[in-house]
């Protein structure tokens, strides 16, 4: 049995590009839900490019940011992210130092 159209399009939707980085998530953010939902965006959007982007790069791609994430709040290790979180994802390396776990 076929696909739903409206589940597809849901998916082509959800789905992003695979090599999105932390700035194009953010753009894709706020563009979707923080305009649509907040009147005055401008302290979120003030975080974002003066506090997050710079801090993280621009050219940081999101899934090393969850991979860091990940691994330094769940403690899992590379292997575990790169073949059951993120299939395929060998190539991209944990972002360090994210979270301070004193």
């Amino acid at each position: 049995m076929g696909q739903s159209p409206a589940r597809k399009k849901q998916l082509t939707k959800v789905s992003g590009p695979e090599n999105a980085t932390v700035a194009d998530f953010a753009e894709r953010f706020f563009r979707d839900i923080q305009e649509r939902d907040r009147r005055d965006n401008t302290m979120p959007r003030r975080y974002l490019e003066k506090d997050i982007v710079p801090n993280i790069g621009r050219e940081q791609p999101l899934r090393a940011v969850m991979k860091g994430v990940l691994s330094d709040h769940l403690r899992l290790d590379a292997q575990a992210l790169a073949t059951t979180v993120f299939p395929g994802s060998d190539a991209v390396k944990p972002m360090s130092g994210l979270l301070n776990l004193t």
